[in-house]
């Protein structure tokens, strides 16, 4: 293969923190695959989601826009037919297209829509507890359920649950439960099946044409509900987990919605200790789930003797609150927990041991496929290719801060979000806004926008956030302009 023509495989995790994997220094880990991955690539220190919501999140990476531009607002919504696309571009090149797992892009046209080799599973359809049962009868949106077809033809038994723990405002939604069976019985398991699967056959193919491919894996994990199969669910106990500073979150001068998702929409803010300790445990056992199934779809890259052929990126689609400020999940909320992710690449022409500390986005991937496939480049918002970063180089226009938004899930909420260095600023449309100083105040606990101390930062961060507005035209300008630059400080 030529330097252009280089396999790629995505491995796209839903809802991972990037604080959950040893090589960004997490103390709860065991995510070997990874750090040797971070160590054979580069690792982006400062990557940021532009939305913190899955559908949007991953229709950014599939267009290389924000949500506003390509119309997938909120989760299941419909994505612009008529924008170019990651799959379109790749086929044109004369790529082998994949797909394996979460969807979530759009509930009308699933991946083989777009050209990918895939089994279709549109909507959310997490097979997990009560939901795991209901989607079983209801969640998948196909005439197959091809995860109950992958039990059957391997005789394994539908798994259940043991050990369930509710949330306290929900009663049919688990925090945490042991996934009965071995672990070939765990979704994640069958995902990566396919990827086996998918990456064997275009091998095979590739013998007589020499046609790269693009593998696609999406893993529904570590995304809440905590389902596991042993060993995972065991791996980690009560006792190693040390509790965010943030649990000490009380609220005081920040958006009302916050409190009441951990009061009323999970209960959370009733949980006590050991039930967090209990979920954040299983959190990180099902982070290493993830990353032994990454392992062996790397190994099969090894056997098959194409591992120096392929590019492997590891990323995901948004953070998750897990604990910090009483919160679990995602929501509308500006905290690094959710927009902070973690993103790691490694392969040919990929700088060994690099560690990146420049702002980058995950819709940057979009432009750096591209690149990588030398497809025509298509317009791209703000997003940039990474290639110069990953060989010790700088972007074409470097960045001093990474502007994020937020509109929907689960209500509309129209935010936007600036971050710097040392200070966040967020925009809450109907409330009151927010900025931290992260240098001093990391957990981003106390709202300083209302601080006289603080008039010339906000100031300056609200004038930073109304030139990124103006540059992608972003339809918040009006409410904006009357609601921050013309209120007063």
């Amino acid at each position: 293969m030529s330097a252009k023509r280089k396999n790629i495989l995505f491995i796209f995790a839903d809802q991972q923190r990037m604080d959950s994997i040893g090589a960004y220094g997490a103390e709860l880990a065991q995510t070997p695959v990874l750090d040797d991955l971070a160590q054979r690539g580069t690792r982006f220190a400062q990557a940021y989601t532009p939305v913190t919501v899955c559908s949007p999140a991953r229709a950014s990476v599939f267009s290389g826009l924000y949500p506003f531009q390509h119309n997938v607002v909120r989760n299941s919504a419909a994505y612009r037919l008529d924008l170019p696309n990651l799959a379109a571009s790749l086929l044109k090149e004369g790529y082998r297209l994949g797909y394996t797992g979460k969807w979530h892009i759009d509930d009308t046209y699933g991946p083989t829509h777009f050209g990918f080799h895939a089994n279709d599973w549109l909507g959310y359809a997490h097979p997990a507890g009560d939901l795991y049962m209901r989607s079983f009868r209801n969640s998948c949106r196909n005439p197959v359920n091809h995860y109950l077809e992958y039990l059957k033809e391997r005789g394994i038994d539908v798994p259940g649950l043991e050990g369930t723990v509710y949330f306290p405002a929900h009663d049919n939604f688990e925090a945490y439960a042991r996934q009965t069976g071995p672990v070939e019985a765990s979704f994640e398991h069958y995902v990566a099946e396919e990827a086996i699967d998918l990456i064997q056959r275009f091998a095979r193919r590739a013998e007589s044409d020499g046609q790269p491919f693009f593998v696609w894996v999406n893993f529904w994990g570590p995304h809440v509900p905590y389902i596991l199969p042993e060993p995972y669910f065991s791996m980690f106990t009560r006792d190693d987990v040390t509790l965010s500073s943030s649990m000490a979150e009380n609220w005081e001068n920040k958006p009302w919605i916050q409190k009441r998702m951990s009061t009323h929409n999970w209960g959370t803010a009733d949980m006590d200790e050991g039930t967090w300790r209990e979920a954040v445990a299983k959190y990180a056992g099902y982070c290493a789930l993830l990353d032994w199934e990454t392992g062996r779809i790397l190994a099969k890259l090894g056997e098959l003797g194409i591992l120096d052929d392929t590019t492997v990126v590891y990323s995901t689609d948004h953070g998750s609150m897990v604990g910090h400020h009483k919160l679990i999940d995602k929501g509308p909320y500006p905290y690094d927990d959710i927009q902070r992710i973690p993103l790691i690449v490694a392969g040919p022409g990929v700088q060994a041991g690099l560690t990146v500390d420049d702002f980058v986005y995950l819709h940057d991937l979009t432009p750096t496929f591209l690149e990588w496939t030398g497809a025509e480049p298509f317009p791209c918002s703000n997003a940039q290719s990474l290639g110069p970063l990953m060989t010790g180089g700088t972007l074409s226009e470097p960045r001093d801060d990474v502007y994020m938004v937020r509109h929907h899930h689960p209500f509309p909420c129209e935010q936007r979000f600036l971050r710097t260095r040392r200070y966040k600023y967020a925009f809450n449309a109907l409330d009151v806004d927010e900025l931290y100083d992260l240098e001093t105040d990391p957990d981003e606990m106390v709202n300083r926008s209302d601080d006289p101390a603080y008039r010339e930062v906000k100031a300056e961060m609200i004038e930073r956030m109304w030139r990124h507005i103006n540059e992608l035209r972003d339809p918040i300008a009006r409410s904006f302009d009357v609601l921050a630059r013309r209120r007063g400080l």
